[in-house]
């Protein structure tokens, strides 16, 4: 991975990945020569991508639980957006109920494996599959399983949404517009692809009006972006950002718009 990188930079000691805007079923834009959205997770590595001024910084705004929140939206779970507005944690939730542990003692490495396991449940992977992903029995998977349902009871109500759908046509689409035909699509990637395709729009947009602002971005990483500053960003700055993100209007769902405050 490291030499292959070496070999891609430029005259002016940079590299420039390839953006494909449809290489994915999901609608999310991916990389190649090289594939810089799925960079080896090694601080050395990430270290080696720097900003091209000598003051510069390479800042990465992240949406936070991203797809839960889009989730949210596609069902209209109003208990669950309206806690999200609450600046709801998710992911450190599912955490303090996997572990048994009071929220603020949830560590990292903890936190990751909650959100592995929040998505990996949201998209229909079965108990055997969780056991072997968190290390647990398959009882203690269950358990967690119905935890999960509990705590999102509109799961079940999204998994009928998407079958009643396709019975009635050989595509599934989501309110923005976007279709995908049923061709050869599992389940789970049928439950996924509406979810995973609305949280990739609302980057891009936020992406465009950025750009449209003149901030200088340089990737987009699934539901972060990645922007290029000549010296340290300003507090208005970040709060521009911010604000401009979190208010997206996403077409057939402008009365959500703040649905990602508290990022």
């Amino acid at each position: 991975y490291f030499s292959t990188l070496l070999n891609m930079i430029d005259s002016e000691n940079k590299i420039h990945a390839n953006m494909n805007p449809c290489g994915t079923i999901s609608g999310r834009l991916s990389s190649s020569k090289p594939n810089l959205q799925n960079i080896v997770k090694s601080s050395i590595i990430k270290k080696m991508f720097i900003s091209n001024t000598p003051e510069g910084y390479l800042v990465s705004f992240d949406y936070k639980a991203h797809e839960l929140r889009v989730f949210a939206l596609l069902i209209n779970d109003v208990k669950l957006i309206n806690k999200f507005k609450e600046c709801f944690e998710p992911h450190i939730y599912n955490a303090s109920l996997i572990f048994q542990k009071d929220m603020k003692d949830i560590t990292p490495k903890e936190k990751t494996l909650a959100k592995n396991t929040n998505f990996g449940l949201l998209y229909g992977e079965g108990i055997t599959t969780l056991a072997k992903s968190l290390g647990v029995s398959q009882e203690k998977a269950k358990e967690f399983q119905t935890k999960f349902k509990e705590m999102y009871p509109s799961i079940e109500q999204y998994y009928k949404l998407i079958k009643v759908s396709l019975q009635k046509q050989d595509y599934f689409s989501i309110p923005i517009g976007r279709k995908w035909r049923t061709n050869n699509l599992d389940f789970p990637q049928q439950i996924n692809l509406p979810i995973q395709g609305t949280a990739a729009y609302v980057c891009l947009l936020g992406a465009s009006q950025l750009l449209q602002k003149g901030y200088n971005i340089v990737l987009q990483v699934h539901d972060s972006i990645v922007i290029s500053f000549p010296s340290l960003p300003t507090t208005d700055e970040l709060l521009d950002i911010y604000n401009t993100c979190k208010t997206i209007a996403l077409p057939g769902f402008e009365d959500s718009q703040n649905l990602w405050d508290g990022e």
